[in-house]
């Protein structure tokens, strides 16, 4: 095979192969996109609520909800290997908690409550703790303490 033939099957891919598999991945054309939504749902007047979100590849950067901004979402494409691990650290006054709020497709985060089918993992913030929601087949929205704060 000539040189010449060589640059060209590099220019195909470079031109048309690379940009169509940045255009897959993007919009989740082959993978299913996700959401995460962290609501406040804090006593009012009580400290402000930092959260600091992150996965392997991308730092969502300090966080900060109060009553007047009162969640925080992000939408995501799992990898074709379902390995995608979101992570956050939340701090409310002298508490602070860090957990994974995704690394499972089918249920959130392993071991949480069998939700097949969604596509949005929502955690709500209260004084006692972390809950862990989900929309389920019929629009019904549940949620269960999942993580407490610790002593």
């Amino acid at each position: 095979m000539s040189h010449c033939r060589y640059i060209m099957i590099i220019l195909f891919m470079l031109l048309f192969i690379f940009p169509l598999d940045n255009f897959i991945s993007a919009n989740c054309f082959i993978d299913k996109q996700f959401h995460v939504q962290v609501i406040n749902d804090l006593p009012p007047y009580s400290p402000q609520l930092k959260i600091h979100c992150a996965s392997k590849d991308n730092d969502l950067g300090d966080q900060f909800l109060s009553s007047t901004k009162k969640d925080f979402t992000w939408s995501f494409c799992e990898n074709f290997f379902n390995r995608t691990l979101y992570f956050c650290h939340f701090w409310w006054g002298t508490k602070e908690s860090t957990f994974d709020v995704f690394n499972d497709p089918r249920n959130c985060i392993h071991d949480g409550p069998d939700v097949e089918g969604t596509t949005k993992c929502v955690w709500t913030v209260r004084s006692d703790g972390f809950y862990l929601g989900y929309y389920d087949n019929n629009g019904n929205f549940i949620d269960d303490l999942t993580y407490t704060w610790p002593s």
